[in-house]
């Protein structure tokens, strides 16, 4: 924000678990905000998580990032800056935000083309939020995510203008459900659901369906695990690995005995 300009009233909003708090001294700014964010909930709690206040810059590019922050990222359609608990992102076109990491803080300017340009002003918050939503487990996806009939799930990603949209509306023709369009969050579950797929990608070399599956079924004694390591899955995709027992002790749970023997485990 810019010293001297008054901000607005605080809008309110619970955005995938966080609590948002955002403020504006530009009326378009509030009304973009409202109009995208406006209809959820509000947050259980009256304490702030993150902070956010937004100006509109008059110039059609954003502003370079602020003295002293140097490159983590650069490209053409976003770049990112850092300095200690400080994190600037850069989208020429639409955007400079930077983020205090120690107080969950966002700053910063957008140009009237973030507000003009059908979806930006989303993609720029998410973007804008995705390293705070990262360090609780969830990952911010710059994609499409609907549910086919059957319950099964697809991610269509790719650059703004892909055409992640005009696809995901066929979906939608077709009889599939609308999951998230822009901004679905991937979350760690117990299985390491994350970290397997990025190795079966990286095994597979390719985003192919079919390769990544046979990667999956090929795993065995995996390591890099959030939960910790297991042998491999079933064909019912159901995870096998060691077996830990716990007992209470002076209503502590205490470590007894971790089964490693994998026919005791699998025994019906």
């Amino acid at each position: 924000m810019q010293l001297g300009q008054t901000l607005g009233t605080p809008v309110r909003v619970d955005l995938h678990g966080l609590s948002l708090t955002f403020q504006t001294p530009d009326p378009p700014l509030r009304k973009q905000f409202e109009a995208v964010y406006g209809h959820l909930p509000q947050p259980d709690t009256t304490e702030t998580e993150v902070s956010i206040g937004w100006h509109i810059h008059t110039l059609p590019t954003a502003p370079l990032p602020p003295p002293g922050m140097s490159p983590i990222s650069e490209g053409d359609l976003v770049s990112y800056y850092g300095r200690d608990d400080l994190i600037s992102i850069r989208m020429p076109k639409y955007s400079l935000i930077t983020l205090d990491l120690s107080s969950s803080r966002l700053v910063g300017a957008v140009t009237r083309s973030c507000l003009e340009t059908y979806g930006v002003f989303e993609d720029v918050l998410m973007i804008s939020l995705a390293p705070i939503y990262r360090r609780r487990g969830w990952f911010p996806l710059h994609a499409f995510a609907a549910r086919a009939p059957n319950g099964q799930a697809a991610l269509i990603s790719g650059d703004m203008g892909s055409g992640k949209t005009t696809t995901g509306l066929a979906l939608l023709s077709a009889g599939w459900k609308l999951l998230s369009n822009d901004s679905p969050l991937l979350q760690l579950d117990q299985d390491g659901a994350v970290q397997v797929l990025a190795y079966a990608i990286e095994t597979a070399g390719s985003t192919d369906p079919d390769a990544i599956t046979a990667a999956i079924a090929g795993l065995r004694d995996f390591e890099d695990c959030a939960s910790g390591p297991f042998w491999y899955y079933t064909d019912g995709r159901e995870v096998v690995r060691p077996v830990s027992s716990q007992i209470v002790e002076n209503g502590a749970f205490h470590l007894y005995h971790e089964f490693t023997d994998e026919e005791l485990v699998t025994a019906d």
